[in-house]
């Protein structure tokens, strides 16, 4: 008989367990059970939807009906799976009225997270809209047509690409966060604050460190100020998508999402989970941490849907890398911030360096490189923000971190050069034989 793999979550996490079930098993018979009336999407393409660079929400739909028939996937739509008996190895789901029962040899567990909602007054106005589904974005689009004014209520990735995709459609956006300064824990405070003067430059407000006390009638109200607000954006973080798990038994780790070992597996050997919902290891810190990124979403989602399918891959520990792009800059970093790796007892050095990622000759593009290592030069974390390229080196920073590569060994390493392209001098190199400079005149005295 076949081996029945029953996978919960059309997300990221979701598809990619799919995918990855049919290339480890030709004959098995896969099931995605998604409550959604659309086929698996880009969320994390929400935002350049939202500003006009993806014209319309269906091209942000992964793949249509033909690649799953194709892969001999059977994927529903509609469909709320509303419980899990581990004993029995039976999934029930609801589709309208219609109750059904899965009966699967593997699951895979893929419930991603929900919009986090903070206890404010006034949240279910018709004015405050979320970002979390395609019927989410074409509502926003359809507010953002007549409002002139908006408040974005969270200062991370999410918030800040939703304030420039309002921006470009002429919106007046004021950012809104209870902490202090906006990509927090992201960033380290002098970087995030050039981001900041960058985005205020064209336009964007902010009124950080104070919460949303109330919304009424057009306005928003927070730290003592009474905010226009033809429409709210809520950003302010997601949480993860566990109670299926918890109601099933499913054993949940230290931060509340669901526990699983280096095969996505998780308390339960016939129960595989990734994406969202699950905690992972950090590779630095050695502790559970939730690490919710679309990256490792899929990455987890390959693993545990291969692995349901009877293979035996695992997920390496990972670092978190992440980049963004915000009003023309590119934002990036891995690892551990300064304060993040302080935080975790590490005894740091640090350097920045500002400088050309091409020639002046051919419109140098400035980068600002923060390296972050400890005492012997291995590196911890690294953050990196220009109109030059910061993408690449923070991928290429987080295999060194990976792989154990030092600071004196970056500073070494061998780069391209092509005045159209880059400098002879690569800003990471130049950041790295700086600190290695620091790190030995430190260990000298």
């Amino acid at each position: 008989m076949p081996k029945r793999v029953v996978i919960i979550g059309g997300g990221a996490a979701g598809v990619s367990a799919a995918v990855a079930a049919r290339k480890k098993d030709f004959n098995a018979q896969i099931t995605v059970v998604s409550e959604e009336s659309e086929l698996a999407y880009s969320r994390c393409g929400m935002p350049f939807c939202l500003g006009g660079e993806i014209k319309n929400a269906e091209k942000l739909v992964l793949h249509d009906e033909s690649f799953y028939s194709m892969m001999r996937i059977k994927y529903l739509v509609s469909t709320t799976a509303t419980g899990v008996d581990t004993a029995s190895r039976k999934v029930k789901a609801k589709k309208g009225e219609q109750e059904k029962t899965l009966e699967y040899d593997s699951l895979v567990i893929a419930t991603g997270a929900k919009a986090f909602t903070p206890r404010i007054s006034g949240l279910d106005s018709a004015e405050v809209h979320y970002m979390r589904s395609l019927q989410d974005l074409r509502k926003l689009k359809k507010a953002a047509k007549k409002g002139k004014h908006a408040v974005v209520v969270g200062a991370r990735y999410t918030g800040l690409e939703a304030a420039e995709a309002l921006a470009a459609r002429g919106v007046k956006v004021t950012v809104v966060d209870i902490l202090p300064r906006i990509l927090a824990g992201l960033f380290d405070k002098e970087l995030a604050e050039g981001v900041q003067a960058r985005m205020q430059k064209d336009g964007i407000q902010f009124v950080l460190g104070h919460e949303v006390e109330e919304v009424k009638n057009s306005h928003c109200f927070v730290g003592g100020k009474n905010l226009k607000a033809d429409f709210i954006v809520m950003a302010a973080g997601v949480r993860g998508n566990v109670s299926l798990a918890k109601e099933a038994g499913i054993e949940l780790g230290e931060t509340g999402l669901i526990k699983v070992n280096a095969l996505m597996q998780t308390s339960n050997p016939d129960v595989f989970s990734a994406g969202d919902c699950v905690e992972l290891t950090h590779l630095l810190t050695r502790e559970p941490a939730p690490m919710q990124l679309g990256s490792l979403a899929a990455r987890g989602g390959e693993i545990a849907g291969a692995n349901a399918a009877g293979d035996e891959k695992t997920m390496s520990r990972p670092l978190g890398a992440h980049v963004s792009r915000l009003f023309g800059l590119e934002v990036a970093g891995t690892g551990l911030t300064e304060e993040a790796a302080l935080s975790y007892g590490f005894r740091t050095v640090v350097q920045t360096v500002d400088a050309a990622s091409r020639p002046h000759y051919f419109g140098s593009e400035r980068v600002k490189v923060k390296l972050v290592s400890n005492e012997s030069g291995r590196l911890l974390g690294a953050q990196v923000i220009g109109t030059g390229e910061a993408g690449w080196r923070i991928n290429y920073l987080t295999q060194a971190i990976a792989n154990g590569i030092g600071v004196g060994e970056v500073a070494r390493a061998e780069f391209s050069y092509c005045p159209p392209t880059a400098d002879s001098l690569e800003p990471l190199q130049l950041a790295a034989s700086a600190l290695h400079r620091k790190i030995l005149l430190t260990t000298r005295d």
